[in-house]
């Protein structure tokens, strides 16, 4: 077998073509020895780019899609490599640099026909099929291989996403298909062996347009004589997305998710956020398929176990007796409520719910099966439910009432069931070591906030009436969280002067703390504006909010709030325009009963409670502020006014973002509930107030020392 060399256009190679040996040669007198084939590898990917591309799409590329290749099938044999003039070394695949050929000249016709022509001439008897792929495109390794799998690659084949011209100066001829470079373009080895000596030629002769896959598909059209694919699912397997203008890849998610149960190719992603978001959308469609088979073998290998234990000579039922373990805990889930060691009782979350839920209709069909009964159940009632975990499963012992209806009479049948469920063993592991400190040094750099990179102000609106002790610290604890920090803050404090908490001395307190901070940080505003009667929240939040502009960030704060920097990253992260954000704030207990804490960032059952269900603390722009009407003004004093405003917030399609801020604490302080509010107001106060006293474990704490009769007393239960 010789050596031979072929020179190529631009540049030269040295390969041994495989089709001009024959396939025997002379061995001895009268004996052929056949020659060994060569196994070919199934898919080349050739990707186009440029060098200014390959830090950025090339690079995301390689750590999204490109990674998956060495993980979905192994034994596949796929191989990328990047067609750029560039010395770059940060990426896993191997660069090729075409001589003559620039990355700089538009459009690429040249680069894209001397790229197919250093794949036929270095690459055509290695591999089944060749793809041709733009740096922003996306491949779905698992739906290309599953496509291509079911092809005969002997075919003189030309793949991809069908296209026809959109006008007249396309010059698209009569029957001809060319295939849309974007999405990628696949090529059968005999196409490539056809097209290849003809690439020259068509680059000189007949070129007509600047678009580099309409020319690609005219030379194939004439010289491979094939046109693309053009069946309706190839627009799907091969995706294209026309709306350029969409970059966001919130709003790119529906599309996301069709690409990940469908497709094979997808283009444009030419923002890499975009990039990664799409990956992972696949990697978790993918998460979830193994899921479900490993839920279906759990199945199988339990209906298994089932037939050998129902056919087995030796059944033993002590199986089926409760263990006698006293370290086993069982949890009791009962008229709506969750009971655990680890919390006294709460009601019942939804995931419960639905767990529970399928564990009566299961067992409501396992017993008719068993017990071969007929008719219809109409009603399946659980009136509790206990529940274990161990290391390796978990276990469901209940009682179920099932009203059951056979030829228009009806009875109730009761039966018990135990359930066991094995854990799925481990999806996934992360390889090797973190490497901790890129993660910490990724983490400073997410966390350095500064006024350049935050140029939206965020507005403190905050309505007050005396309490000038308190501003005080609210503003040390301003300058410590944020303004040391840069973050755009601004102030904007409504007094009520003429409210009875008021006094003069206070005001004036007041106006020169502010005037203290403003000449400290003079770049950002420090404001006090005057409203007239009574002390209203919800009026005062009203008159703050009208002082900013479309395009500001108003944040609705008390007071009596502590916080750290780590708050205002997921403020400036969670808030967007026509995102609202409620942070679940941490409300500490009182400390006469708890015992003081010198860290109120301890986030303990003993010291306070997340306010679930509270909305007084939001951060919106004003535009969406405006959107929802704002507050209702003529809500007097404490209370309703935060509810008034999520309501109208929901109602006009502003989405509401809601998670636990660990670094967002209202520091207790006695509360007045002022007797003449409104009965809905005073009832609020009152039970928000009742509820600062202590946690529940306190008050049983203190009930059981008062003794039985003198609970009883307290409770006014008659003995």
């Amino acid at each position: 077998m010789e050596n031979s060399c072929k020179r190529g256009k631009g540049y030269s190679v040295d390969y041994t073509s495989e089709d001009n040996i024959p396939d025997g040669e002379l061995d001895a007198p009268g004996r052929i020895r056949q020659k060994p084939r060569r196994k070919r590898k199934f898919l080349y990917v050739a990707m186009m780019s440029a060098d200014k591309f390959i830090d950025s799409r090339v690079k995301t590329a390689a750590e999204t899609w490109a990674s998956s290749l060495k993980t979905w099938n192994k034994d596949s044999g796929v191989d990328v490599e990047i067609f750029a003039q560039s010395n770059y070394t940060g990426v896993p695949h191997h660069i090729v640099k075409m001589p003559g050929i620039s990355d700089n000249v538009y459009p690429p016709q040249k680069k894209s026909f001397s790229m197919m022509r250093y794949v036929h001439d270095h690459k055509v008897n290695d591999y089944e099929w060749f793809l041709r792929l733009d740096d922003d495109a996306y491949v779905h390794i698992e739906h290309l291989e599953s496509l291509l799998r079911r092809i005969n690659s002997s075919d003189a084949l030309y793949i991809g996403s069908p296209g026809f011209g959109r006008d007249n100066d396309d010059f698209v001829e009569d029957n001809m298909v060319y295939c849309m470079g974007g999405p990628g373009i696949v090529f059968s080895k005999i196409t490539l062996q056809k097209l290849s000596p003809k690439l020259g030629e068509c680059l000189k002769n007949n070129l007509m347009t600047e678009h580099e896959d309409i020319e690609l598909g005219r030379c194939v059209y004439h010289h491979a004589n094939v046109g693309c694919t053009k069946s309706y699912e190839m627009a799907a397997l091969f995706k294209n997305n026309y709306n350029v203008e969409e970059t966001d890849s919130e709003g790119l998610k529906p599309l996301f998710e069709e690409v990940a149960a469908h497709s094979a190719t997808y283009h444009a992603n030419k923002i890499q956020a975009n990039q990664f978001a799409l990956h992972n959308t696949v990697m978790l469609k993918k998460i979830q398929k193994l899921r479900q088979s490993a839920s279906e073998l759990e199945k199988d290998v339990e209906r298994m176990r089932k037939e050998i234990f129902d056919n087995s000579p030796f059944k033993d039922r002590k199986f089926y007796k409760l263990p006698r373990d006293k370290s086993v805990v069982w949890q009791q889930i009962t008229q709506g409520r969750h009971y655990s060691i680890d919390f006294i009782s709460r009601g019942i979350l939804q995931p419960w719910v639905n767990v529970v839920t399928e564990l009566a209709r299961e067992a409501a069909k396992a017993y008719y099966k068993e017990n071969k009964l007929h008719g219809k159940i109409e009603r399946i009632h659980v009136d509790r439910v206990y529940q274990t975990t161990s290391g390796t499963a978990t276990e469901y012992l209940t009682m179920i009432d099932m009203k059951h209806i056979i030829n228009g009479e009806e009875n109730t049948v009761t039966a018990a069931f135990r359930a066991k469920r094995s854990f799925l063993s481990l999806m996934m592991e992360e390889p090797g070591q973190l490497q901790m400190p890129l993660i910490n040094n990724a983490i400073n750099q997410k966390s350095d906030y500064n006024q350049e990179a935050n140029p939206t102000p965020v507005n403190f609106i905050i309505p007050l009436s005396g309490r000038s002790d308190a501003v005080r610290v609210f503003l040390d604890r301003l300058k410590i969280a944020a303004l040391s920090h840069r973050i755009h803050i601004n102030v904007k404090v409504v007094y009520f002067a003429n409210d009875d908490h008021s006094t003069p001395e206070d005001e004036k307190k007041l106006k020169e703390m502010l005037d203290e901070v403003k000449a400290e940080y003079p770049n950002y505003l420090f404001e006090i504006h005057n409203a007239d009667g009574p002390f209203s929240r919800g009026k005062g939040l009203q008159i703050g909010a009208e002082t900013c502009q479309d395009g500001e960030l108003l944040f609705f704060c008390d007071i009596d709030m502590q916080f750290t920097v780590d708050f205002f990253h997921r403020l400036l992260e969670n808030t967007k325009p026509g995102v609202a954000y409620y942070p679940i704030i941490f409300s500490q207990f009182d400390n006469k009963h708890v015992g003081d804490e010198s860290d109120n960032f301890k986030i303990e059952e003993i010291r306070g409670f997340w306010r679930e269900y509270g909305y007084g603390m939001v951060s919106l722009y004003k535009e969406d502020f405006d959107k929802a009407g704002g507050f209702d003004v003529k809500i007097i004093g404490w209370g309703m006014e935060d509810v008034y405003l999520a309501s109208n917030v929901v109602s006009n399609n502003i989405r509401i973002m809601r998670s636990n801020e660990p670094k967002l604490v209202h520091v207790f302080h006695d509360k007045h509930c002022d007797p003449d509010l409104s009965p809905s107001q005073l009832d609020s106060c009152v039970k928000t107030k009742f509820s600062h006293y202590g946690p529940a474990v306190y008050h049983y704490s203190v009930l059981k020392k008062l003794g039985t009769s003198a609970t009883k007393e307290l409770l006014g239960i008659k003995a």
